[in-house]
């Protein structure tokens, strides 16, 4: 028995001590509750420094996955990883290992209302000397959707089949690329990483509905514009889905046989339509898009002079480049 007292009074007490023990059991042995992020949201990974099989409480932010390096490199939030430009904090680091598919794990990061029009800019840095053997590519951003199955993604790589390259998994399964494989080298001026930090951002909205092809796709690199269309299919409306979270860090191939390299990530920002905590800016073409960390009014961005145009997977659109 629990209690020693056999009246009325006793039994009510017994079983109230009952109830409070199922509650206590209850909570401690329930999936824990995880935050996510509403929309504008940003972050400087200002927060204590982490490793990954520790638990993450930093900005919304959910453990990715629990894969490490062949050598053992794990996911890390810590301050060597900082933009030292940018607005503080510390970052990301992500790591890869020889060959494919050979990674820490990542960070997720849940929205609490799925999207299906949003900007997110990002900052990135690899080690210097990181440089891909043979054709290459590493998958930057995930966006994963509701339905949980094959998720859309971005990746930068070099390459016959590589440059900056976003992919519809789950749309028009379509690849969509500047016109001149606009990637790696490009970005750091050769095959091996320089070693510094740079801005990217996307801009995807959904295609209006089943069987259409009316969404738009805009990239950004140091604030230029590298890709755009307005035919892209990406899966969201057309299937009712919408993106739910964004896996920041992933997978990659061919990374050399060397030791593991690593892959920073710093001052995230992203937003729905109601924009970004500051507003927005427009680059050279009048688009909206976050802009970089120290934009904080909005403004005209000039990106250079010039024009061309660019075809992108199923479709085409046109767009302002630098010459």
């Amino acid at each position: 028995m629990l209690g020693q007292d056999t009246g009325i009074g006793g039994y009510m007490r017994d079983f109230l001590n009952f109830f409070y023990l199922l509650i206590v059991i209850n909570v401690l042995t329930a999936s824990p509750i995880y935050a996510a992020a509403t929309l504008p949201h940003s972050t400087t990974y200002d927060c204590s420094e982490w490793t990954q099989g520790e638990s993450v409480t930093c900005d919304e932010f959910t453990i990715g996955g629990s894969w490490m390096t062949a050598d053992g490199a794990l996911e890390q939030i810590i301050s060597e990883a900082n933009y030292s430009d940018g607005n503080g904090g510390r970052g990301q680091r992500h790591w890869y290992g020889p060959g494919e598919n050979d990674n820490s794990g990542g960070l997720d990061l849940p929205f609490t209302n799925g999207q299906t029009e949003f900007w997110m800019r990002i900052y990135m840095r690899f080690e210097e000397g990181f440089y891909f053997d043979t054709y290459s590519g590493l998958k930057y951003l995930y966006f994963r959707h509701s339905d949980g199955a094959a998720h859309n993604y971005i990746l930068i790589g070099m390459g016959t089949d590589g440059g900056i390259d976003y992919y519809t998994q789950v749309g028009g399964m379509s690849h969509y690329r500047n016109a001149s494989n606009y990637g790696w080298e490009d970005i750091h001026g050769g095959t091996t990483s320089d070693g510094t930090w740079h801005c990217y951002e996307i801009y995807i909205k959904s295609e209006t509905g089943e069987g259409t092809n009316d969404g738009i796709l805009r990239v950004w690199v140091d604030e230029e514009l590298i890709i755009e269309s307005t035919s892209v299919d990406h899966g969201l409306n057309s299937n009712s889905y919408e993106i739910t979270s964004v896996l920041i860090g992933s997978n990659a191939k061919w990374i050399p046989d060397e030791p593991d390299f690593y892959h920073d990530y710093d001052d995230i920002a992203i937003c729905d339509v109601n924009g970004p905590a500051g507003g927005f800016i427009q680059d050279a073409n009048g688009n909206d898009m976050i802009g970089p960390a120290d934009a904080t009014s909005t403004g005209t961005l000039s990106i250079g002079s010039g024009t061309g145009s660019l075809g992108v997977g199923a479709g085409s659109g046109s767009m302002t480049v630098s010459q």
